[in-house]
């Protein structure tokens, strides 16, 4: 897959195209971008796929931080696992928002040579949102593209959403999240060096510092599967600030304690999978009872994960068993 930081910097004779934000990937973008890859597969055509960052709600200042679901390289990653053949992410800014929808169609025209557009049935582009997809349609008729609406992909009658996988997430409703998402909830980066807390009682964990923009689950205690160098371990995670140990509750961690391992990963660039909410965070009297309850805890998410272990492709895209 190649990619582009503008339309500028790319030029194809005849293209196959489809445009959003997709800051999710959820279960509704997969659809309407593997529709992309497969139309465009059929009639011989490079496929595109233009996005936006920052995301337009940001740009915008309707919002300050976007709260996301996946990271920028997490993303391009995925959308390259479907297929894409040019990614093009487009800086959104005000400029940009006032491009009226005529205008940007045309310059699509004249850059990428489009021959289909596929949307999803709630996108339109341009000044004001003006271009639906009755405007497409006509605009297609004028510059001889076809245009294709792909239907919603829904949850129980409802239409999946980011804002709703969002929700989820904050309230620990984990499970659901992943069955929206198409995948686990996940976070990635390096290892970082903690206060060894858990170590001093037996239970050592790999940390991650979660990035400031990411949406951050329900503080509690999750069932995780952590992914190093191609293996994946069943874990516990603890997501939130640690009450039995800290006085500062707005010092936010990512804690996890992996099951029958005895590497240590400081430094190691890992991917940290969640599968499903167990109990919310507690102040404990003493390390004592914190260590009780770690113990169930473990069992606990030693059943789920064996539960899961035929989902495995699922949520973590990889057909490597679970141990």
């Amino acid at each position: 897959m190649q990619q582009y930081n503008s339309l500028d910097e790319l030029c194809l004779p005849s293209s196959c195209v489809t445009i959003g934000v997709f800051d999710g990937l959820h279960l509704g973008h997969q659809t309407v971008i593997r529709s992309t890859v497969t139309m465009a597969r059929s009639l011989g055509l490079p496929s595109v796929l233009i996005t936006f960052h920052p995301h337009p709600a940001v740009a915008l200042g309707k919002i300050d931080r976007p709260q996301t679901l996946l990271e920028n390289e997490e993303k391009t990653c995925l959308i390259q696992q479907m297929g894409i053949d040019h990614l093009v992410t487009m800086k959104f800014d005000q400029a940009l928002a006032n491009t009226p929808a005529e205008d940007f169609v045309s310059y699509l025209i004249k850059q990428l040579h489009m021959q289909h557009l596929i949307t999803g049935e709630d996108f339109s582009l341009g000044k004001n949102r003006e271009g639906n997809q009755a405007t497409l349609k006509q605009l297609g008729e004028q510059n001889l593209f076809s245009l294709t609406q792909v239907p919603e992909v829904d949850n129980q009658g409802k239409r999946i959403s980011s804002t709703t996988i969002r929700d989820m997430i904050r309230k620990g409703d984990i499970h659901q999240a992943n069955k929206l998402l198409g995948r686990a909830y996940h976070f990635s980066g390096s290892v970082i060096d903690g206060e060894h807390r858990g170590r001093k009682i037996g239970f050592p964990t790999a940390n991650l510092l979660p990035h400031p923009d990411r949406l951050v689950p329900r503080f509690g205690v999750y069932a995780t599967l952590l992914s190093w160098q191609g293996r994946n371990y069943p874990a516990i995670t603890n997501v939130g600030s640690r009450p039995t140990f800290n006085t500062d509750l707005e010092n936010i961690t990512i804690e996890t304690y992996i099951l029958d391992f005895t590497d240590t990963l400081y430094g190691q660039p890992i991917d940290l999978h969640f599968f499903d909410f167990i109990r919310p965070e507690i102040k404990f009297p003493n390390p004592d009872l914190l260590k009780q309850q770690i113990q169930t805890d473990i069992q606990t998410a030693r059943e789920i994960v064996s539960h899961a272990k035929d989902k495995t492709n699922l949520f973590t895209g990889s057909t490597d068993p679970l141990p």
